[in-house]
């Protein structure tokens, strides 16, 4: 799931989904007894023996304390669990995505991952069914480990306007476990029961609702030695907002718990909607916790002494007047999914926006990747509020390559588009990414790295934005799709000639390929047999080439999600010049002097084709840097070249009495040639200088079993080349 690696993050923790942040919270409960309760009794001292849950809980200066924390845990678990559905679901539902998933845990144990494809179209879709399971999974750093299954029942997906998703969250019988490892501790926790749950999200900003399913409460029972102790939570109506483009989240709770742990029943509310800045603690809202008769508990966001500490205030009659009051941390009852941006966790890792005291006076900053490899990425560079001027972000995606092919030169970066929203600039390529391909995303913040003395970045309060002006982020691509072609290149020199094109050996690891398209992408249009399948044939089009031409030829395959690839080759398309030298030479793959290219040098007068004629040996070289290659024919007896086939050639510095051939180029050669050539035709003036020739020709390095290069070198001559 180690989809974009970055830096400039300050040295933050990884990112969690929503699975490894409800996992934490569930091991929160599991750290303090369920709450600050002490998961023992009730909160007046009763034993919980003679079940009085449904019984409303006297409210009290002694216990007022003791009451927030577990009724604020389970209304943060409730929204976790919402979230983890969520979050599973966005997992599968991509269409062509794997079906299912086995993946270790970070601190020993697995989890498994299954879809019940109920209408058998290849991925989690309305009416499917997503089934859940944690075997010993370890949690990093709570000392406990999870077991348990759960199922995900999809009601429905929203795509437009805004993306959405609707469903019900099914904890069987058995429950989720949570049970301590640490030594001499028994205490265990089940979760159990069911809830609905709903999410949208637009550009900028996430909505979830949990609510209750009607099908069944949601339970926690926490065992502890002998005894085991249970709450029921109903009438569930929780809903957290992020506005990103804000850098705020708001949140309201709604709930009634019976608690055995408590020794009654309590409800909860927000008359005013919890908000705060993004990934810090509330600076505005209430809650309140009512029981029996007219006292109610309110909770409000202490900014007196310290943001970390909430204010609770007992009103005995509710008549406005407190009878007690009392300053306790947040973080003791909750571990902050509640006001976080809704699948981080600070939990053992650090938070992405550091929380301080007066944190709403702090401008931060924090980079996230897409977690799952994809050839769509999106990264978000999030702040915790608006700056007084709008950011200027600029990127580009740097196409570094395949990783497991170094010498991979085909490489294309792809511009980088962003849209920003107040806080929020989101970032993606302008279109999709290669796949299994390394990439690095440079970003320019404000007017750049490079900017003499740039300005600095302030929001509307004045505070500056420390950050550095350049942000990299590395990102792969997954490997699930790859087109091939079969052919490494080839040569079109003339009508008749022509070149066959594989992509047979494309793979998807999603299914079949869908979908074939041959296209080409420079040079004088050539013709194709097909350009819809697997294989096609390519010949000279209604124009002749222009002379020497590269062409390159492009295979994309789609496999059945939509996704594309594809693959180039480079050809070349040759119309052999009337006058002028020309030198043309190939070979297969195993060949060491062409390594299965085809090399073509042209000489139309200008010079780089030098020649000489000595002892029966016509000699030629090419120098046009980088490229520098040479090649000589020569007769046995010494005499001129004619017309004729000569056989068993061997180096021509070394033959004796032996036809003589040589081809090098590139700074590569033989130690020993087998070989032969024929001389197709040959012209020369009154003064013996050579006016026209056709030369074919065949060399084999170091064995006459050895692949052989091939080539054709003319001067003043049309004769058709010879072909592989």
């Amino acid at each position: 799931m180690d989809g974009g690696r970055m830096t400039g993050r300050r040295g933050r923790g990884p990112v969690r989904t929503g699975w490894g942040a409800f996992v934490l919270g569930l091991a929160a409960l599991a750290g303090c007894g369920g709450g600050g309760g002490g998961g023992g009794g009730s909160a007046d001292g009763g034993t919980g023996t003679t079940n009085p849950a449904a019984t409303a809980l006297a409210l009290t200066p002694q216990n007022m304390g003791t009451v927030a924390y577990p009724v604020l845990s389970v209304a943060e678990l409730g929204l976790q669990l919402g979230q983890l559905a969520v979050e599973a679901v966005r997992r599968f539902q991509p269409t062509g995505s794997a079906l299912s998933l086995r993946e270790s845990c970070a601190n020993g144990g697995i989890w498994t991952a299954t879809v019940q494809d109920g209408n058998g179209d290849g991925r989690l879709s309305t009416g499917d069914r997503l089934v859940i399971e944690w075997r010993d999974c370890g949690v990093p750093l709570m000392g406990v480990a999870l077991a348990g299954r759960a199922t995900v029942d999809l009601g429905g997906i929203d795509l437009v306007p805004t993306e959405g998703l609707r469903g019900s969250l099914i904890i069987g019988s058995d429950g989720l476990s949570l049970q301590d490892t640490s030594a001499n501790v028994s205490r265990r926790q089940r979760v159990a029961g069911s809830l609905a749950f709903a999410w949208t999200a637009g550009p900028a900003s996430t909505a979830l609702r949990v609510t209750s399913s009607g099908a069944d409460d949601l339970t926690l029972q926490v065992a502890d030695g002998t005894r085991s102790l249970t709450d029921a939570y109903r009438r569930l109506d929780l809903g957290k907002t992020v506005r990103f483009d804000l850098g705020r989240t708001i949140t309201t709770l709604a709930l009634r718990v019976d608690s055995e742990r408590l020794g009654g029943s309590l409800s909860l509310s927000t008359p005013a909607a919890l908000q705060s800045d993004l990934n810090t603690y509330p600076e505005t809202g209430r809650l309140e916790l009512r029981g029996a008769g007219t006292a109610v508990v309110r909770l409000s966001p202490n900014f007196v002494t310290d943001s970390p500490l909430y204010q609770l205030a007992l009103d005995a009659n509710d008549d406005g007047t407190p009878e007690a009051t009392l300053a306790q941390r947040w973080l003791d009852a909750v571990r902050n999914h509640l006001f976080w941006d809704g699948v981080r966790t600070p939990a053992g890792e650090g938070v992405a926006f550091q929380t301080l005291a007066y944190s709403a006076a702090r401008l931060d900053w924090a980079l996230q990747a897409s977690e799952v490899p994809t050839v769509n990425p999106v990264v978000r560079l999030q702040l915790t509020r608006p700056l007084a001027e709008p950011l200027q972000l600029t990127g580009l995606f740097r196409d570094n390559g395949n990783p497991a092919n170094p010498g991979d030169a085909q490489r294309q970066d792809v511009a980088a588009v962003v849209e920003t929203y107040g806080a929020l600039s989101v970032v993606r390529p302008a279109t999709p990414l290669r796949h299994e391909r390394a990439y690095l995303l440079e970003m320019n913040v404000g007017a750049g790295s490079f900017a003499p003395n740039p300005p600095p970045l302030r929001d509307a309060l004045g505070n500056v934005l420390s950050m550095p002006r350049t942000l990299l982020v590395q990102l792969l691509t997954p490997d699930t799709l790859r087109a091939v072609i079969g052919t490494v290149g080839g040569l079109l020199d003339g009508p008749s000639a022509s070149l066959r094109l594989s992509g047979a050996g494309s793979i998807s690891k999603l299914g079949p390929i869908a979908s074939y398209r041959w296209t080409q992408r420079n040079g004088t249009p050539l013709s194709f047999s097909a350009t819809d399948t697997a294989e096609t044939t390519v010949r000279w089009g209604a124009t002749p080439p222009q002379g020497l031409e590269t062409v390159t030829l492009r295979l994309t395959v789609t496999d059945r999600s939509g996704a594309s690839e594809y693959a180039e080759v480079t050809i070349s398309s040759l119309a052999i010049p009337a006058t002028g030298r020309l030198l043309v030479v190939r070979g297969p793959a195993g060949e060491p002097i062409t390594q299965g290219r085809t090399t073509v040098l042209i000489d139309d007068g200008g010079g780089p084709i030098a020649g000489s004629e000595f002892g029966g040996a016509l000699q030629f070289s090419y120098f046009q840097p980088p490229s520098f290659w040479n090649w000589s024919f020569a007769s046995a007896d010494g005499r001129p070249l004619q017309v004729g086939s000569y056989e068993n050639a061997v180096r021509t510095p070394f033959r004796v009495n032996r036809n003589g051939l040589e081809v090098s180029g590139e700074g590569r050669g033989c130690s020993e040639v087998f070989g032969r050539f024929d001389v197709l035709e040959l012209e020369r003036d009154v003064f013996g200088a050579i006016t026209r020739l056709a030369i074919d020709f065949e060399q084999r390095c170091e064995s006459a079993q050895a692949p052989p290069l091939v080539g054709s070198f003319r001067i003043n001559s049309t004769r058709a080349l010879r072909q592989p």
